[in-house]
């Protein structure tokens, strides 16, 4: 019984230590594109840039950064991640915690 208890034990840890590794992947993951999204839009909306080939690429770097976002998000969704660790004792089986 108590090998038992400490096995559950020790799973337990397993699964703390995995699913604060998942938040912090998917806190970089969501935080990158967002300054990216943030310093461009600043820039546009200062003045910084006016030069129409710069705005077009500012432009079109940011909705490649909501298109990742989008991913990510869906990605997280489909997988059923959030549910998943509320309810098992068990990590996925997700590339970023391999």
């Amino acid at each position: 019984m108590a090998e038992q208890l400490e096995l559950v034990d020790a799973k337990q840890r397993e699964l703390e230590r995995l699913r604060a590794d998942l938040i912090a992947w998917v806190g970089h993951d969501l935080q990158t594109p967002l300054a990216s999204m943030r310093a461009i839009l600043e820039a546009l909306e200062d003045g910084v840039v006016d030069d129409p080939q710069t705005v077009k690429r500012y432009l079109g770097t940011a909705q490649r950064d909501v298109r990742s976002l989008s991913v990510l998000i869906d990605e997280i969704f489909s997988n059923g991640a959030v549910g998943y660790w509320r309810n098992s004792l068990t990590a996925p089986n997700h590339p970023c915690l391999t």
